[in-house]
């Protein structure tokens, strides 16, 4: 595009224009000149441009009631160019700015002063030569004068003007206006004859031609030139007619009058329209200047509006410069803050780059790595310290890279331990921006464990010498550890039992009762109430296990864990059951006893009330028989009852006789 291109200092009201250009563009420039530096810009940009040319002003500009420019885009200002000439005042030769001064060079000269004759001789010939005429536009608006024309034209009374219709004498109106509306519709030269005005008294006459012109280039607007040319004296009209030919001169004139008559009406005629297209014109501007008036009224709303956003943005504005200072003492108050922190914090901590160089450290990482504050801005590696961690920076290159925080344990040139952990360094947008190290100190941390696995190891010891299993769970109730009995009583491995949980172990132990009774174990100190299981065991048959537990509490830090201990008590349970089999034989043998000696009785009592039964009938009967003389029915009765009575104890002794 810069090749492309031409930059070039120009001066708009002393240099002279450019030319041939097709657009041009000057934008909230016009605003600041005078009305007549503004009417000077707009006559060069007018030669500048090429027939059909824009040019384009700010949305403050106009070119106002300019003959020089259409207007195409009122909204946005873009005007194009009228075929007008430019004011015969443009400057077309200005300063000539070579490096030697302001002195044109000699062939400039020369160069323009032979077209200056080359003009002037042009001018001298046309003048005594030509005829006379005028050039004027599509608005018949005069823009050239060409020889004598003030036999034809003559300054009008009142305002000023160059309008051909308001300067032709009234002799030739008709005629001028016939052949010019001619010539635009025909588009070719026409041609009128009127009286000459040099010679009144004269039958002379001067021939009117309209001849259309066009521009050399494309879009330029129509021109007209208008010729007045006195006939030679052959071509004349013939003398008047003598008195003896009255009747042919009254002819003539008649044929004359009626000529002028019809030119009259014809001219009328071509008044009224135009009368018409001018109040068409007139009304079609009326409706312009409503339309504009309106698109005023708009604008105006739109500028009220915009004044309204421009406060509004003014408003929002101070309110976010409020919230920037706001933000501003936030931050400055959040850096004290953080300088303030890390100065007063013991752990040592080490901030740095992307390109893992020192940052920021606190004072505690200073003694560590002995750091002073020139060392911001060395690499990681150069650090040289009570520390020597091997693989320092890969450590924290791995940590930049996979975002992920990495951790050693190491140990210092007096044996202290710490915890060494490299963390990715965030940005608020979540972006890496280097890393962030920091020791803790683990020195207690580390003999404490040293110490409880010592414990550990004792207490292993103790639990493998103890002569029933035992079993250690986590708070998870997985096995940790179990003793030498356990695997020599259940048959197992330590690889078959230590991770597993409890109750997935090859034994019965999923028991609902036994899950309550272990989530539900006392925090520490007391001893869960025994509970026994008899059920098959594989490898051991039927079997009666107790099972006992108690919680293990080994320090805050630390889980809890519970001590489990099983003791096998088939043997014991088997001999309880014995005895109470034997004693359940035994309650039996005096309930069938005692059951025996009621039932005894209740059929001794059972005889004795049947035994009595017909012995009490056949003592009744024997009393009534042999009280007096009974009759016949008596007897008979009396006689069929002992007989029954006999019968019933026969059949009762037998059956008597048939149970002993």
């Amino acid at each position: 595009m810069r090749d492309l291109c031409v930059f070039a200092q120009h001066d708009l009201i002393r240099d002279p224009p450019f030319s041939r250009l097709d657009l041009v563009s000057c934008r909230n420039v016009l605003i600041y000149l005078e009305a007549t530096h503004q009417k000077r810009l707009l006559a060069s940009f007018h030669y500048a441009l090429k027939p059909g040319g824009f040019l384009i002003l700010g949305p403050s500009e106009t070119v106002g009631s300019s003959e020089l420019f259409d207007p195409i885009d009122k909204e946005h200002r873009v005007y194009g160019k009228k075929g007008a000439a430019a004011p015969a005042s443009l400057p077309l030769v200005g300063r000539y700015a070579g490096p030697g001064g302001g002195a044109r060079p000699p062939a400039i000269i020369h160069d323009a002063g032979r077209l200056h004759v080359q003009r002037e001789v042009d001018r001298i010939l046309l003048e005594r030569y030509g005829p006379p005429g005028v050039l004027v536009d599509d608005n018949l608006d005069i823009l050239l004068f060409r020889g004598d024309t003030s036999a034809y034209l003559d300054h009008p009374h009142g305002e000023a003007s160059l309008s051909l219709m308001r300067m032709l004498r009234k002799g030739p109106l008709v005629e001028v206006r016939q052949a010019i509306q001619e010539a635009r519709a025909k588009d070719r030269p026409a041609r009128r004859e009127i009286p000459s005005r040099r010679q009144p008294g004269s039958n002379s006459r001067v021939t009117v031609e309209a001849v259309p012109v066009r521009g050399t280039e494309a879009g330029q607007s129509r021109c007209f030139l208008v010729l007045f040319e006195e006939a030679p004296p052959h071509a004349a009209r013939p003398p008047a007619p003598t008195p003896g030919e009255p009747e042919s001169a009254k002819k003539d004139r008649v044929a004359e009058l009626e000529q002028e008559l019809g030119a009259t009406k014809h001219y009328q005629q071509a008044l009224l329209e135009e009368q018409e297209a001018f109040n068409e014109e007139l009304q079609s501007a009326h409706e312009e200047v409503l339309s504009s008036n309106e698109e005023l009224q708009s604008i105006n709303e739109e500028l009220e509006t915009a004044k309204e956003e421009l406060q509004s943005s003014n408003e929002e504005l101070t309110t976010v410069n409020e919230e920037l200072q706001n933000r501003n003492q936030e931050l400055s108050q959040a850096t004290d803050d953080m300088i303030n922190l890390l100065d007063s914090l013991s752990i040592p901590i080490v901030m740095l780059g992307p390109d893992l160089r020192l940052r920021r450290f606190t004072p505690a990482a200073a003694r560590v790595f002995n750091l002073l504050p020139g060392d911001v801005g060395r690499p990681i590696g150069d650090l040289r310290g009570s520390l020597d961690v091997a693989g320092l920076g890969a450590m924290v290159r791995e940590t930049v890279d996979s975002v992920t925080v990495k951790s050693r344990e190491v140990a210092d040139q007096e044996g202290h331990w710490h915890l060494l952990r490299v963390h990715p360094y965030r940005t608020k947008d979540n972006r890496v921006d280097g890393a962030v190290l920091l020791l803790i100190d683990i020195d207690e941390l580390k003999k404490g464990a040293e110490r409880l696995e010592q414990a550990r190891a004792y207490a292993e010891a103790i639990v493998d010498t103890v002569g029933r299993p035992v079993l250690i769970l986590d708070h998870r109730l997985r096995v940790e550890r179990a003793n030498r009995t356990y695997y020599e009583l259940f048959r197992t491995t330590p690889a078959q039992t230590e991770g597993r949980v409890f109750y997935e172990l090859d034994a019965p132990w999923d028991v609902t009762d036994l899950r309550r009774r272990l989530d539900n174990l006392p925090p520490r100190g007391d001893v869960m109430e025994q509970f026994r299981l008899t059920a098959e065991f594989p490898g051991l048959g039927r079997r009666t296990m107790v099972v006992s537990a108690s919680r293990l509490s080994l320090g805050e830090p630390a889980p809890t864990r519970i001590l489990l201990a099983i003791d096998d008590r088939t043997e014991e349970v088997r001999m309880a059951e014995d005895r109470e089999h034997l004693l359940v034989q035994e309650e039996s043998a005096a309930r069938q006893a005692e059951s025996a000696s009621r039932l005894k009785d209740e059929f001794i009592a059972t005889v004795s009330h049947e035994l009595r039964g017909p012995l009490n009938a056949m003592a009744g009967w024997v009393h009534v028989l042999g009280s007096g003389r009974p009759d016949p029915a008596t007897l008979s009765r009396g006689i069929g009852a002992l007989e029954r009575a006999v019968k019933t104890q026969t059949r009762l002794i037998e059956d008597l006789l048939d149970m002993s």
